[in-house]
């Protein structure tokens, strides 16, 4: 079972730009990673690492595989998660 940290280190080792994600969505089987104000379903974001096995998908392909959302975080620069509740999330 891949922990949050282990996901972000999967993440971002498929980017060139190491600072592209600064946002992580907690779902019951994948953590998806993007960028805060660009939650969009396609391009290099957001990234799916399932939790059961690490691999890195596009969050398009895993849908209906990824179950309900959890948490939501935001990433700062040194890699450090701040948990956001979800009720507080406006994706603004």
């Amino acid at each position: 079972m891949i922990d949050i940290n282990a996901a972000r280190d999967i993440a971002l080792s498929k980017m060139s730009d190491k600072s592209f994600f600064d946002f992580c969505t907690e779902y019951e089987n994948a953590f998806v990673f993007s960028k805060y104000d660009d939650m969009s379903i396609g391009g290099n974001g957001p990234c799916a690492v399932m939790k059961s096995d690490g691999s890195a998908l596009n969050f398009a392909a895993v849908l209906d595989e990824i179950g309900d959302e959890l948490h939501d975080y935001k990433m700062s620069l040194d890699g450090k998660f701040t948990e956001i509740p979800i009720e507080q999330f406006d994706g603004d």
